[in-house]
């Protein structure tokens, strides 16, 4: 599993399928949607940025712009880690 690292441009999940997708700008410029779990992506989101959870949603100006560094399952589309980047 390779490290990848991105700007995260969009967070869409639902709380009641557990099914979410994160959208990231990879540093070739090129867009990404990274399949994942609702609520571990969230939780870990805001243990890496703080003000994330906002009852049953996402606060996506905590969010939004900010440069992480992930790593996908074996099938390359699943979130497997994610990690904030200090710029």
């Amino acid at each position: 599993m390779r490290s990848q690292t991105g700007i995260i441009k969009d967070f869409k999940g639902s709380w009641n399928s557990g099914i979410a997708i994160l959208t990231i700008e990879r540093e070739d410029g090129t867009t990404q949607l990274i399949y994942c779990d609702n609520a571990p992506t969230v939780r870990a989101l805001d243990a890496t940025f703080g003000n994330v959870i906002d009852g049953h949603a996402v606060n996506l100006q905590a969010i939004l712009g900010k440069k992480i560094r992930y790593g996908l399952d074996e099938t390359g589309f699943v979130l497997a880690w994610i990690r904030g980047v200090e710029e």
